[in-house]
């Protein structure tokens, strides 16, 4: 059973738009979306028993109530996206593998070499492993 639309809809439609859709976009801060809250709160008037009287200021209301929803539905979901960044993107295997020999063929090498030569900082660039003058001393365990 479908629910009677309100006589008075599209004159209140004519009347309050502007209005309702410049209430949103002040709390919105911008026009962008404004017109999206704008159909929300019509939709949800027509399903109102609002007295015609009150009809403007119950809309004004609406319309900062609904907007205020979507600036929070946004941060929400900036909040989730931020907090989900990358979780969708699997590393590679082949990757990890590749890193775990060089990092294995590099501790080997340096275990071959006398301590302090083997505890100097070095520098990874383009696939060959140069010495870094002027950096503090590392850990084996660093590298």
């Amino acid at each position: 059973m479908q629910k009677e639309v309100r006589p008075d809809l599209e004159q209140g439609f004519r009347a309050a738009y502007p209005q309702v859709v410049a209430v949103a976009a002040r709390v919105l801060g911008a026009r962008d979306h404004a017109a999206d809250v704008a159909q929300e709160v019509f939709l949800g008037f027509s399903r109102s028993s609002v007295p015609a009287g009150e009809a403007l200021g119950w809309l004004s209301v609406a319309a900062a109530h609904t907007a205020l929803n979507h600036l929070r539905a946004g941060r929400r979901r900036a909040s989730r996206e931020r907090a989900h960044a990358g979780d969708g993107v699997a590393p590679d295997v082949a990757d990890a593998v590749v890193a775990r020999d060089e990092r294995r063929r590099v501790r080997a090498a340096l275990a071959r070499l006398p301590r302090r030569q083997a505890i100097a900082p070095v520098h990874h660039r383009e696939g060959r492993l140069r010495p870094v003058s002027g950096l503090a001393l590392l850990a084996r365990r660093d590298l």
